[in-house]
């Protein structure tokens, strides 16, 4: 794991592969679709984000119900 952001009922992580970019996954509460995975369900374990895949995020941020990424 190269990052960690938990929200009020959620987690966000960034997993940094050496030759194939990051990967993110979320688990949590989803209520509001802060898990980013298309759906409002919620997840018991990590679920990958795949419109993340090859995007390069600089910052990940959560709240109670939201999740920020900033890509360069």
């Amino acid at each position: 794991m190269a990052d960690i952001e938990c929200g009020g009922y959620h987690t966000v992580v960034r997993v940094k592969k050496h030759h194939h970019g990051n990967q993110y996954y979320s688990w949590g509460t989803n209520d509001h679709g802060q898990l980013g995975i298309g759906s409002f369900d919620s997840q018991s374990y990590p679920v990958e984000i795949k419109k993340l895949r090859y995007k390069n995020i600089v910052k990940i941020a959560a709240g109670a119900s939201f999740t920020l990424f900033l890509s360069d």
